[in-house]
């Protein structure tokens, strides 16, 4: 009697989900690091990095870096909405005495709305402290979806998930994990085009990675209202990526500057 219970409350939440078309979404974000500072090939040097990335990777593990986020969904678009944090201090310290301190939180928050019938963005986004409002077409990546299956767990807001993945135009390959019983267009930040809802999502950035996983999956029975941006300088999301791309370079260029 108690199995055929747990059976018919999965049937019924299965169905509930696969009716669904208003919501949100709350996803969090961690960043798994992998550094390799560039310095003088002695002891001494290499004593130093290896307590500078000790105490980075500690730091990381306590979700020093960590980001929150919020999409509100609609059959036809969605958001994706930075959650500020109030500010914070985290000290790490290393056995050697160095001491790295890292300030979080009252973030000036970054926004995405993505149009998923018109393929078109609105996004508030940052280069180093200054916003820019960016506008542009952006149709979904091509997804190629796998035969591996991900059962249900906390991991996956007690959903079952099938794998994606896709090759940006940077040329990285990043996974997705989405529920076709949530069969809706959105994810974090302006990732879409699957039949499901995005519930994980792994980004690579070189020797590191960001990952995006769902904590809470809220359904409405009526539609709730997903907000567009409106601060930031305008500019078209060409011209975005091109200067974002610009100032990464001049900032790894003195980053080597100054290692010497």
């Amino acid at each position: 009697m108690r199995i055929f219970t747990t059976l018919l409350l999965l049937a019924l939440c299965t169905s509930l989900f696969s009716q669904v078309k208003y919501g949100q979404i709350e996803y969090l974000q961690t960043n798994e690091m992998a550094f390799s500072l560039d310095g003088d090939e002695d002891e001494e040097n290499e004593a130093q990095n290896k307590q500078i990335r000790d105490m980075i990777a500690k730091m990381s593990a306590s979700g020093a870096f960590n980001k929150n986020y919020t999409a509100t969904f609609s059959p036809t678009e969605f958001n994706c909405i930075q959650q500020v944090k109030p500010p914070a201090e985290m000290r790490s310290e290393s056995a050697g005495g160095a001491v790295m301190v890292v300030m979080s939180g009252d973030d000036d928050p970054l926004h995405f709305y993505t149009q998923t019938e018109k393929n078109t963005i609105l996004n508030k986004d940052m280069i180093m402290d200054k916003a820019f409002l960016v506008s542009g077409e952006e149709a979904p990546l091509e997804w190629t979806i796998t035969d591996e299956k991900v059962a249900p767990s906390e991991a996956t807001v007690g959903l079952d998930l099938k794998i994606a993945t896709a090759v940006t135009p940077m040329g990285d390959t990043i996974i997705a994990g989405f529920a076709p019983s949530v069969p809706v267009q959105v994810g974090p930040k302006n990732y879409y085009g699957l039949p499901g809802a995005i519930i994980t999502l792994e980004i690579p950035n070189g020797k590191s990675k960001t990952v995006y996983r769902a904590t809470k999956i809220t359904i409405s029975p009526e539609s709730m209202p997903v907000l567009k941006p409106e601060e930031g300088k305008k500019i078209s999301l060409e011209k975005f990526r091109a200067e974002k791309i610009k100032r990464d370079k001049t900032v790894r260029k003195t980053q080597r500057t100054i290692r010497g």
